[in-house]
């Protein structure tokens, strides 16, 4: 049930008539019924009625909009005109829409529409307030709450707010009473308007639909909006009983672009076991659906010094679905761990990824195979050589190296050639010498093949054989 007067169609009519359709001359003076409030000589604002009348409205639900008209008598523009509700029941009104933000220019006029949305029975009070510049005006609100047998629906507006377009919101709960004392037929919910694609019905979530509400009995349903476009989107959740009418709720949010977003590939960036200049890249991309503006990098963190960045191509922003690329040096001249953090930072928004690296040691050197059995050999013969690789994996290059045999049995050993001594190897290099079993007498027999260097250390290798 939902009551209202058309008293104020008589004064609208008047004043849109005798100021807008009037070209010229003074302006017309007031209705009898319309309110005029003192205003500045610049501008003469007319509202069309002094108080909206709502009539009977059922509790938790909403009324069709009723609208006040204001119009410009003067020949000068008015400033933008703010509408506000006031008084103790201002929380069950609602402005639901001003065409009046951006002023009343010269002998035209704007609207402002007002809802009612009771969530108790009883006259209700309430205002609606106007302002321009120094001019003001006061509107009272007349409606009444009132009970009523039809499914009612809470709550009765949701505002989403701001969300990127294509993502999706948080789920809304509404709930549906039968506050009558009959049972309800089947429920239905559904989503109207113009946006009602932007928003949708939880799946799972439905409690309501194909479902009948004993009376006093509660259902509940889930909404989420998800923005197709970007600017205001509305539309209205229905959920109908055809017994008990429909229950109402509006649905309104905004689609906004993405921000930017950059990702950083990989995630976290790992040198592993790395010597002083070693150099590894990562990948920026921007995930969003704005630009990022101009892009900053840097290096931070307890071991910042280690890393340095030496290219880069992202200073100048990435567009959306852009990408680019930074090198990252790895700078420390000390072994052990090393951690620090990317840090990325661009307009509304920022990334990080964190660097890490174990320095290497000064120098290393291994010794290929590192066991090497000649079998039985005849004493006075002599075995085909084995070879043996020297690598260096030390961060420095090694000093010059030194091939030699040694342990028990160094006679029955010896090394046939000798690719290495005397050399020094850099990071990563390596050389080879070659070493026969002679047997002097039988018997198992034992030394060991080394290649030592300074800085490198030494690299071992055991030989074995048996003479017969």
């Amino acid at each position: 049930m939902n009551m209202t007067h058309n008293s104020q169609a008589v004064s609208r009519a008047f004043v849109l008539a005798a100021i807008v359709l009037s070209g010229c001359g003074d302006p017309p003076a007031p209705t009898p019924d319309a309110a005029r409030s003192d205003a500045p000589e610049t501008f003469d604002l007319l509202l069309d009625t002094e108080s909206l009348a709502f009539g009977d409205v059922c509790v938790d639900l909403r009324s069709e909009p009723v609208t006040l008209v204001i119009a410009n008598a003067s020949r000068t523009a008015s400033p933008p005109i703010r509408a506000s509700l006031a008084g103790a029941d201002a929380t069950m009104f609602e402005v639901a829409s001003s065409s009046c933000g951006d002023g009343v220019g010269p002998r035209d006029f704007c609207s402002v529409e007002v809802v009612l949305a009771p969530v108790r029975s009883g006259a209700l009070d309430a205002s609606l307030e106007l302002t321009a510049g120094a001019w003001s005006a006061s509107v009272a609100l007349e409606g009444r709450g009132v009970a009523c047998d039809g499914l009612t629906l809470r709550p009765v507006s949701v505002d989403f707010g701001e969300l990127a377009v294509g993502a999706t919101s948080a789920a809304m709960t509404f709930t549906v009473t039968n506050p009558g004392d009959q049972t309800s037929e089947v429920l239905s919910a559904s989503l109207t308007g113009l946006d009602a694609g932007a928003f949708d019905l939880v799946p799972g979530h439905d409690g309501c639909s194909g479902h009948a509400l004993g009376s006093g009995a509660s259902c509940t349903l889930e909404v989420i909006f998800r923005p197709t476009d970007v600017g205001t989107m509305s539309a209205a959740l229905h959920i109908e009983g055809p017994a008990l009418g429909v229950g109402s709720a509006t649905l309104s949010g905004m689609g906004v672009l993405a921000p930017p977003s950059v990702r950083i590939d990989p995630a976290s960036l790992s040198f592993g076991e790395a010597c002083t200049g070693a150099t590894a890249e990562l990948v920026l991309t921007n995930d969003g659906a704005t630009p990022t503006g101009p892009i900053t990098l840097a290096v931070s963190g307890a071991d910042a010094a280690s890393f340095a960045i030496v290219e880069s191509d992202c200073a100048g922003g990435l567009e959306p679905g852009a990408s680019c690329r930074v090198t990252v040096r790895f700078d420390a001249l000390v072994p052990g761990e090393h951690d620090a953090t990317l840090e990325v930072s661009f307009d509304g928004g920022s990334a990080s990824a964190p660097i890490s690296a174990t320095g290497g040691s000064d120098g290393v050197l291994t010794l290929e195979p590192s066991t090497a059995d000649f079998g039985a050999v005849s004493v006075g013969a002599v075995s085909g050589p084995r070879i043996f690789t020297v690598r260096h994996v030390g961060c420095r290059t090694s000093g010059p190296l030194v091939v030699a045999i040694a342990g028990r049995d160094i006679p029955a050993f010896m090394l046939s050639a000798d690719l290495c001594s005397g050399r020094t190897l850099a990071h990563g290099g390596s050389c080879t010498f070659e070493v026969t079993f002679a047997p002097t007498m039988a018997g198992s027999q034992s030394a060991a093949a080394r290649a030592a260097a300074s800085p490198g250390g030494t690299g071992t290798s055991s030989l074995t054989g048996t003479g017969e």
